[in-house]
């Protein structure tokens, strides 16, 4: 009779668990989880968390990699209120729910990386894991359960090249414990973006010494800048080449004039203006 009993009684604190544990609901999702990196190279991977539950989630976020990687998590923690609804009213990124009829607010978590230029291996693994804290819930007199939930995204960095460094052990550190990295990352995908074709997620080597180009490793410039392009200086609607012949573009089309034919146009047109202005000036006398 005391095994029924105590059977009965685990069955209920089961049963209790795992009713008040599906009203903690963290989802999360991601976009791009690999990238194909070069030795000394900063990345960033994102991923997003949402609450599908109906209280409010503390989650603490932590964060697994070899050593020899450099990392920071940004934001190092989450509050997320609880946040279905079938109209969105407040700015943020939504995901859409049952086809549209409803949303849940998402919140980006972003990891910076950079690449060591000594690498300990070939393919680098960092794990982000997510940890959700649901509020204290009674469950009858003198038990209360604290519940959590956890979520792991994991991402993947690979690196070609010859593997010289020492193996560096993973490590699990707390995501506020890691290196102040991001503004570098920053600087260096802002600049790489804004001089090449490189992939938004990935930047330009650190301490080369080089320059990010795109393909063709020119400038471009709009059809009102002076450039060179061609042996040919172009400037507005007049183009001349390093032939001396003036080109000249219409709407009715391109009329080229040699060296010779611009000199005598440019005379002409002086000769013209002079007459003009004479004719003005007798006609004001008269």
């Amino acid at each position: 009779m005391k095994r029924f009993v105590g059977f009965g009684i685990l069955l209920c604190i089961l049963f209790l668990v795992l009713h008040v544990e599906a009203k903690i609901s963290l989802g999360s999702t991601s976009d791009v989880n690999g990238l194909d990196l070069k030795p000394g190279e900063y990345a960033v991977f994102s991923a997003s968390f949402f609450n599908m539950g109906d209280e409010s989630l503390d989650v603490d976020l932590e964060v697994e990699y070899p050593s020899d990687l450099r990392i920071e998590v940004v934001p190092s923690e989450l509050r997320m209120e609880s946040s279905i609804t079938g109209n969105p009213s407040s700015p943020g990124e939504w995901l859409i729910l049952d086809g549209g009829k409803r949303y849940v607010k998402t919140h980006p978590v972003e990891v910076y990386l950079k690449i060591p230029s000594t690498i300990s291996r070939n393919t680098y693994n960092i794990k982000l894991i997510a940890t959700a804290k649901g509020s204290e819930s009674a469950g009858g007199e003198g038990f209360k359960q604290s519940l959590v939930q956890v979520r792991e995204v994991v991402f993947t960095a690979k690196v070609p090249g010859q593997v010289s460094g020492e193996y560096a052990d993973v490590i699990r550190i707390d995501a506020s414990s890691g290196d102040a990295v991001m503004e570098e990352a920053q600087k260096s995908l802002t600049y790489s973006q804004g001089s090449s074709s490189l992939s938004p997620a990935a930047g330009g080597s650190s301490g080369s010494g080089s320059t990010a180009t795109g393909s063709s490793g020119s400038a471009a410039y709009g059809d009102t800048t002076t450039g060179s392009s061609g042996g040919s200086e172009k400037t507005g609607l007049v183009t001349k080449d390093s032939g001396g012949n003036t080109h000249i573009n219409l709407p009715t089309g391109e009329v080229t004039l040699s060296e010779g034919q611009t000199g005598l146009v440019i005379d002409l047109g002086l000769v013209t203006l002079i007459i003009s202005v004479g004719s003005l000036i007798v006609r004001v006398l008269k």
